[in-house]
């Protein structure tokens, strides 16, 4: 009922919105899958993540070195020492030259490390009187390489022929994986005392 003299009660702005109008105008949840429905697809080029496998994951740079970085050893003794590298992804080969004093050591042997050993193939070329070895390892072509936290590419073996203080070298070791792109580059050296 109006009251005479009374001012009409504006009419509303706008009437109440139903409830589905309300529903329309929010967005929709995402569905189960967690993606809002409304999520672009993926690019046609876009891979999805690597997910499991075999291989262990490298934890940090990786690097080659001596394992014992140095000996102490008397005339005579035999050393034995490896070249590892750690961290390293994809291992399939790793040509190197290797040098030492020929007065104060001899190297009788280059043996197959174990980072390589289940399908690695080793060749050498020993040359005591100049002090010097060249070796290549590497998996068969066309073969994946290994991934590991760390391993051993090759053992030397030395035996102390004089007295004195030496290093053993491997100048300018790359180790690359089954693209021959370069893992790793160094120059690890072995620091030998021989009394």
């Amino acid at each position: 009922p109006v009251v005479p003299g009374a001012a009409a009660p504006a009419p509303p702005a706008t009437a109440p919105e139903s409830p589905a109008a309300v529903e329309q105008r929010q967005p929709a949840a995402p569905p189960a899958g967690g993606l809002p429905a409304t999520a672009p697809p993926l690019a046609p080029s876009a891979a999805p993540p690597a997910t499991g496998g075999t291989t262990p994951q490298s934890q940090g740079p990786a690097r080659v070195h001596f394992v014992p970085a140095q000996v102490d050893t008397d005339v005579g003794s035999t050393v034995s020492v490896a070249l590892a590298v750690d961290n390293a992804t994809d291992v399939a080969a790793a040509p190197m030259i290797i040098t030492w004093d020929s007065k104060l050591l001899k190297l009788n042997g280059v043996e197959m490390g174990d980072l390589l050993a289940q399908k690695g193939q080793l060749s050498q070329n020993v040359q005591n009187d100049q002090g010097r070895a060249s070796v290549m390892l590497n998996v068969p072509p066309n073969s994946p390489g290994v991934t590991a936290p760390t391993g051993t590419l090759v053992k030397l073996n030395f035996q102390a022929v004089g007295h004195g203080a030496t290093q053993v070298t491997v100048p300018q070791l790359t180790v690359r994986n089954s693209q021959s792109a370069a893992i790793v580059s160094g120059s690890p050296q072995l620091t030998v005392n021989i009394k």
